[in-house]
C-alpha cells in the first residue's frame, strides 16, 4: 500500500515526470525537444507505481516548452486503482470523523464513490456504459470500508502520551 502514498508530480529516472493521485499515474510531461523513449517512460512508470499504463497522444503544454500525455491504467490493474482511491477517501473520512464508517454514513460512501470511480474511470480510459455498476459499486464500498477499518485499527494500537 506504500504506493498509495505517493501524490503529486515525480521525476522519473530517464527524462520527465510523472504526476500521480495517491499513488496512480495520471499525466506524464518530458521537455518538447526532447527525444521521447516512450517504452521506457511506460516502463518507469510501471516501476514506480506497480501499475500497467500506457500513454495517450502527447500534447504541448500552454508555453510549448514542455509535452504531456495522460496516462491509462490496464484494465488487469482495476482492483488495485480503486483500492488506492479508496485509500485516500479512508484516510479523509477518518481524520473528519475519527471513527470507521457506519452504515448511516451513505453520504460518505455516495460521495467518495462518486468521486474516486469517475477519477478511475478517466485512469482506465472508460465510461459508465462500459462497466458493470454493481459490481464496481460493491468492490469499491469493500475497499473503502477495509481501510477505514484498518486506519482506526491502528490508530487505536498506537501508545497514548501522558501529559
Amino acid at each position: 500500500m506504500g504506493r498509495a502514498f505517493i501524490h503529486g508530480w515525480v521525476g522519473l529516472p530517464s527524462q520527465g515526470e510523472i504526476y500521480l493521485e495517491h499513488g496512480v499515474p495520471r499525466q506524464v510531461r518530458v521537455d518538447a525537444t526532447a527525444m521521447v523513449d516512450v517504452e521506457r517512460l511506460v516502463d518507469e512508470i510501471g516501476d514506480l507505481t506497480g501499475l500497467h499504463v500506457t500513454l495517450g497522444p502527447w500534447e504541448a503544454d500552454e508555453e510549448a516548452e514542455e509535452m504531456e500525455a495522460a496516462v491509462h491504467v490496464h484494465a488487469q490493474d482495476a482492483a488495485e486503482v480503486l483500492t488506492r482511491l479508496a485509500q485516500a477517501s479512508a484516510e479523509t473520512f477518518y481524520d473528519r470523523y475519527h471513527k470507521p464508517i457506519e452504515t448511516s454514513d451513505t453520504d460518505f460512501d455516495d460521495e467518495a464513490y462518486a468521486h474516486d470511480v469517475n477519477a478511475a474511470l478517466e485512469v482506465w480510459g472508460l465510461h459508465w456504459g462500459q462497466v458493470d455498476e454493481v459490481a464496481l459499486r460493491v468492490a469499491y464500498q469493500r475497499a473503502l470500508h477495509q481501510a477505514v477499518a484498518e486506519i482506526a485499527t491502528a490508530i487505536a494500537r498506537q501508545p497514548t502520551l501522558k501529559h
